[in-house]
């Protein structure tokens, strides 16, 4: 291979290297917010299981609509 086909080669594989280290970094991003959303639900069920557990929530139909209603714990 002569020096511009590896010069070539060379400028290819670094756009290369470049681009998957921006795609690297934007799946941490992705993954980040996944693992906070996920923290975040798991929180909320968490609460919701205690106050069914403490028959703090209050579930019924008024007028055509779901009322739910969930006392302080």
């Amino acid at each position: 291979m002569c020096d511009e086909q590896l010069k070539m080669t060379m400028s290819t594989l670094m756009r290369q290297v470049t681009q998957q280290g921006k795609q690297i970094a934007e799946l941490q991003k992705q993954l980040a917010s996944m693992q906070l959303t996920s923290c975040e639900l798991e929180t909320i069920n968490n609460a919701t299981l205690m106050a069914i557990s403490n028959n703090l929530i209050e579930i019924k139909k008024v007028n055509g609509s779901t009322i739910c209603r969930i006392s302080p714990f």
